[in-house]
């Protein structure tokens, strides 16, 4: 009996560290050092997004806002976001998320990456956090 009620509050964590929608892959990726500008940035999310409540914003390194549109999801496939650009000129950005996973978890991030300076952004890890029920970005 106590096997079994070990196993089952052991699956009730493991659900929960899956609900949440963490940020597995980028396009930029962090700290890419890029010879031309991208059109748009790719994200993908370990989990679903609600679009309405998860939120990208692009800066320069003038802190200057450069996305063009908001983010909206890949057609059948709720953890692929895109954000798009207008023309983007050399020199460093700075990406900050926000998402809301299906089950309305919530986390945040954010990365660097650079165009046309033939070196990698000055910060150029990516950072992930979740936040606090409240928080907003």
């Amino acid at each position: 009996m106590r096997r079994i009620v070990f196993i089952l509050v052991c699956s009730l964590f493991s659900l929960k560290a899956e609900a949440h929608a963490h940020l597995k892959q980028s396009m930029p990726a962090a700290g890419a050092a890029l010879t031309e500008a991208p059109k748009q940035l790719d994200l993908y999310f370990s989990e679903g997004l609600e679009p309405a409540f998860s939120a990208v914003v692009v800066t320069d390194e003038h802190q200057n806002q450069v996305t063009a549109g908001p983010l909206r999801l890949v057609a059948d496939d709720a953890k692929h976001a895109i954000v798009t650009f207008g023309p983007l000129p050399k020199g460093d950005y700075h990406v900050v998320w926000q998402a809301t996973s299906i089950d309305t978890h919530r986390t945040q991030g954010s990365f660097d990456f650079s165009v046309g300076t033939d070196r990698p952004p000055a910060a150029g890890s990516a950072t992930t956090e979740e936040m606090a029920p409240g928080m907003k970005m």
